[in-house]
């Protein structure tokens, strides 16, 4: 195992830490709590320092993580013990510490959920998800103006629900799903607008985007579907098959200097396999990876090379699940596991640290009383095992 340790270590981290996570939860006054000293210095040997935020909720998980220079904020959902209905979760890192604040939902919403989070700057975040609104589900944007969260206009857009949201200067982006099947939306002139779709796109569902400008988008779901937008048309591209297993592809990122790799997993008799495939700029290639039992759910680009993020087989633990990361295949350097704190249950999100140093990953944790706990950890570089 490479392991950082040290003084140095501590410093980065304090240095690294301060710009912070903002994160807006479900109700009520901002609450924050620092990272309990026990658990930093029981995973620091490892190069990892485990910031798990206390929401005060009986059931809470963060999905995704964003970070843009020193603003980081991750977003799932929560609801309290004895509660069926969902509420929005988001954070974000202030002054060293988790912050949760509230999420506005629409009139007459009775659950809501957020799937994804991008953050553009310190005064400029977006978060995708659903909203039940008078029974109905309807496609939920909120905006992160620095200050304050709020809902952003979908009128135009289909029920459904969102999964993913991508974007920068060139536009926004979000998909997910609609009563007619995959759904697409773009930010115009401050409204969100249903995409067309052609004909050979209509799956049930998109899970991942990831655009860079106006003309390099590409989207990703179920039963091996990828697709790329140039500004002028779609073009469904092809996912390669491994012994004729279907690939449900989870989310895409894209790296001005890793290039384009989507994740997620194969569908055989013995279950899910992760899987990372990686864009040559004319077709999806598959990685070698190491062989469990699991899934990716995303995929941050770091110093070191890119790095997947999921769940793997763990018979120790009490759902029989732990979370797994793997630094993919570059510079003619194998994949590698990343060693990861054993806290984690599921790994649901990853982003570069602030400023670019390091790397945040968001999930969830079981706890001693079976409760479902946030989930969050820091390190400057991912220690292979």
């Amino acid at each position: 195992m490479r392991v950082v340790r040290g003084n140095w270590l501590a410093g980065v981290v304090a240095v690294a830490l301060a710009g912070g996570l903002s994160g807006v939860g479900a109700a009520g006054a901002a609450t924050s709590a620092e990272t309990a000293p026990s658990a930093a210095s029981e995973q620091a040997a490892q190069g990892w320092l485990v910031d798990s935020p206390e929401v005060g909720l009986g059931t809470a998980v963060p999905v995704d993580v964003s970070t843009a220079g020193t603003t980081t904020i991750a977003v799932g959902y929560a609801r309290p013990d004895g509660v069926k209905q969902w509420q929005p979760l988001a954070l974000h890192r202030e002054q060293g510490a988790w912050v949760n604040r509230a999420v506005p939902v629409p009139e007459g919403t009775s659950m809501a959920r957020l799937h994804a989070v991008l953050t553009l700057s310190r005064t400029d975040a977006w978060a995708a998800g659903y909203a039940v609104v008078d029974g109905a589900m309807r496609p939920w944007i909120v905006h992160w103006d620095g200050t304050a969260w709020t809902t952003a206009d979908t009128s135009q857009a289909a029920d459904g629900a969102l999964y993913g949201i991508s974007g920068d200067s060139g536009g926004v982006w979000a998909v997910g799903e609609s009563d007619a099947g995959a759904s697409v939306l773009r930010l115009v002139n401050g409204t969100w607008q249903q995409v067309t779709l052609p004909p050979d796109l209509q799956v049930n569902w998109f899970t991942g985007v990831s655009a860079r400008g106006a003309n390099d988008l590409w989207v990703v779901g179920p039963e091996n579907m990828s697709a790329h937008w140039n500004g002028h048309g779609w073009t469904k591209v092809p996912v390669p098959a491994v012994g004729g297993q279907a690939v449900w592809l989870e989310n895409v990122r894209t790296s001005a200097l890793q290039g384009t790799w989507a994740v997620g997993y194969r569908v055989g008799e013995e279950g899910r396999t992760p899987t990372a495939l990686r864009w040559d700029g004319q077709a999806w290639r598959q990685s070698e990876l190491p062989l469990v039992k699991g899934q990716f759910d995303d995929i941050a680009f770091t110093a070191d090379g890119p790095v997947a993020v999921g769940a793997a087989d763990g018979a120790a633990t009490p759902t029989g699940e732990r979370g797994y990361a793997v630094r993919l295949p570059s510079a003619g350097r194998p994949a590698q596991e990343v060693s990861v704190p054993g806290a984690a249950k599921n790994l649901h999100g990853a982003a570069v640290g602030p400023a670019g140093l390091g790397l945040w990953l968001v999930g969830a944790e079981q706890r001693e009383d079976m409760a479902v706990q946030p989930f969050g950890s820091w390190t400057l570089l991912p220690p292979a095992t």
